[in-house]
């Protein structure tokens, strides 16, 4: 019937699809359209993963002192309800399921353009809470998974995605665009050291 389906199955640990997945279906969707107008396609060329693992390294060695800053003065581990010394067995599991209405959505995006906050940072903030809540301390840290900048990686595909941790400090004078703003300044801030391995 001159219909073509392409299926695309892919195990999430051999790239990622925030740029490798974006910049291979690009490609294949360039490589089609060629053949179906009987085009020659010259695909750009391609990052050498060797170069592209030293301009990892190169960016790791740069971010450490980023780190040992942004630590300075945390000692407790945020800790989560099942780290109250409860047997696991006697919790009941209970999920709960929400939406927001298309009115407050849009208040949120509205206030997210005003203060160049993404939808991101509203959804990070509430985590902050969350976890500020259950664990009753003030000063806290979760981890956050970032994609490796396109300056580093280029058109490369792989797997260029790292967990990093969002330390956010809570005040009761804090106001709620203020803390917005802590969680804005923190996801600007890890931007830069995104290669940084944290073990």
């Amino acid at each position: 019937d001159g219909n073509q389906k392409l299926i695309w199955s892919v195990q999430h640990i051999i790239l990622d699809m925030a740029n490798s997945g974006v910049t291979l279906l690009t490609e294949v969707f360039e490589l089609y359209d060629s053949i179906i107008k009987g085009q020659k396609l010259v695909l750009d060329t391609v990052k050498p993963y060797d170069k592209v693992l030293e301009d990892i390294d190169h960016h790791q060695k740069t971010s450490n002192e980023y780190w040992e800053k942004l630590f300075v003065g945390f000692s407790e581990m945020t800790t989560r309800p099942l780290d109250d010394g409860r047997d696991e067995q006697s919790l009941v599991q209970t999920s709960y399921n929400f939406s927001i209405s298309t009115e407050i959505y849009q208040k949120c995006v509205a206030e997210a353009e005003k203060h160049r906050f993404s939808i991101n940072t509203f959804v990070q903030a509430a985590w902050g809470l969350l976890l500020k809540g259950y664990s009753g301390e003030n000063d806290i840290v979760f981890g956050s998974v970032r994609g490796y900048p396109k300056e580093i990686v280029g058109n490369s595909v792989g797997l260029f995605l790292n967990t990093l941790p969002i330390r956010l400090k809570f005040s009761p004078k804090m106001s709620v665009l203020e803390y917005l703003k802590a969680v804005r300044q923190q996801q600007d801030g890890i931007r830069e050291h995104v290669t940084t391995p944290l073990y």
